[in-house]
């Protein structure tokens, strides 16, 4: 049961519920065995949800993803009061991302063995207002946020951090672009310069720790039946747009979803075409009911 804040009226407490259920799937990478660089988070009492992606090659990618994960769990409680605007959760948001990124910092420059390291994060808070239900987002990196509405549509919410990014055409070109990197299936399916694209596709501008700026927290309102679906780039890189609208449109728990996620990675990742790619792989469901 969900721990009210301390002064809330009891029927505006009970106004607030959100009625959801999740599930997750994390899996380590074949290349490390015995060590998973992803992490994650799935709290109810506060209705926060994050992945976060140690950055591969770098000194202590696990120690960099759970360290983030920590300070989000262990600094969300209280932060974002039930009810209040929806403007003021993305606020708190943006804060509290940027103590993060000042503390994990600190460490990195703490411990010669941590000096290197970064790690990516994607976060979703479930916030219900009076004008509805909201999955408040905030992202650094490619580690991603879809929502799959119901009627099967899905929609990339977050905002990779990447070369693509940073290129130097309007923004509706670029999201021609990420789509065909999101379904090719094929080296055939791109052009020159796509595939130059796709082949820097895990090339981050920033991370955590280090990031300069943030895509701004946005809110976007989520109904009954929709689903928001967290994961690692081990995830998204290794399964197209389509096929993961596929999955998430089918039936079952959101614990079967996320487990189906991540199985159809793994066996992407063993079928040695494009896509495939070994790697620590999360999913994180959350279904809105």
């Amino acid at each position: 049961m969900d721990r009210p804040p301390k002064g809330l009226d009891q029927n505006l407490i009970k106004k607030e519920t959100i009625n959801f259920s999740f599930g997750f799937k994390s899996v380590e990478g074949e290349n490390h065995p015995g060590r998973n660089e992803d992490s994650f988070i799935v709290d109810r009492e506060y209705n926060l949800f994050g992945v976060f992606d140690g950055m591969g090659g770098h000194a202590a990618g696990d120690v960099a993803s759970n360290s983030a994960r920590d300070f989000f769990y262990n600094n969300i409680d209280g932060l974002i009061p039930r009810g209040v605007p929806v403007e003021q959760a993305q606020k708190l948001l943006l804060d509290l991302t940027t103590k993060a990124n000042e503390a994990l910092s600190v460490k990195s420059r703490s411990n010669s063995s941590h000096r290197d390291m970064g790690t990516t994060m994607s976060l979703v808070v479930m916030h219900k207002e009076e004008r509805g239900t909201f999955a408040v987002i905030v992202n650094i990196g490619d580690s991603r946020v879809y929502k799959c509405d119901v009627g099967g549509g899905l929609e990339q919410l977050s905002t990779d951090d990447d070369i693509l990014e940073k290129q130097s055409i309007s923004s509706e070109q670029k999201k021609i672009i990420s789509m065909h990197l999101a379904e090719a299936k094929r080296l055939e399916d791109l052009n020159l310069d796509e595939q130059e694209l796709f082949s820097r596709r895990n090339q981050i501008t920033q991370a955590l720790p280090g990031a300069v700026h943030y895509f701004s927290p946005h809110a976007k309102t989520v109904n009954k039946g929709d689903k928001i679906l967290l994961t690692s780039d081990g995830i998204h890189d290794n399964l197209t747009h389509s096929e993961i609208r596929k999955i998430l449109s089918g039936s079952g728990s959101a614990e079967d979803l996320a487990k189906e996620l991540v199985q159809r990675a793994i066996e992407r990742s063993h079928d040695g075409t494009l896509r495939s790619k070994t790697d620590d792989m999360t999913a994180v469901v959350i279904l809105c009911e």
